[in-house]
């Protein structure tokens, strides 16, 4: 969550700084054309300042439709969550998640792992997945769902889609 904050703390940052560069920009290029004609410029300077956009163009955002719509796009981005795979099972054994992250199985053993399960449809690594490598699968469909190595079914983990 803490990500997701910065993360929209960042975008809002980006977007100020975007809109002060290009009023800074547009005031440089207006003292230019009057001193190159000759005229002496009564302008204030724009640093600091901005104008709105027209409301209906589609690069202008009341300041809270900005933030509402970083936060939403925030929301939106699927998170990656590792599960170790270990010489004693999957650690942690149990996860949960949002619907459209994806968890990482990472080989952290200097055995191979295989990571499946008889209760999701798809969730398959298909082969040995070698020590230091990683399978990633994304679940889509909310529920508990059981999961195991097929290379030693004795090691079982649970995740928990929401």
């Amino acid at each position: 969550m803490k990500y997701k904050i910065l993360a929209a703390i960042a975008a809002l940052a980006l977007l100020s700084a975007a809109c002060n560069r290009v009023n800074n920009k547009a005031g440089i290029q207006n003292d230019r054309t009057s001193q190159e004609s000759g005229q002496q410029s009564t302008a204030i300077p724009q640093t600091g300042t901005t104008t709105k956009q027209n409301p209906n163009g589609p690069d202008y955002f009341p300041p809270q439709q900005a933030e509402s719509q970083a936060n939403s796009e925030m929301a939106s981005q699927p998170e990656v969550v590792e599960v170790q795979m270990t010489a004693s099972g999957f650690s942690p054994a149990s996860i949960t998640i949002n619907k459209g992250d994806y968890i990482q199985f990472a080989n952290v053993d200097s055995a191979p792992h295989w990571p499946i399960s008889n209760d999701y449809s798809g969730f398959d690594a298909k082969a040995s997945v070698a020590s230091g490598k990683y399978y990633r699968f994304e679940f889509n469909n909310a529920g508990t769902f059981s999961y195991y190595d097929y290379l030693n079914s004795t090691e079982k983990g649970i995740v928990i889609v929401k």
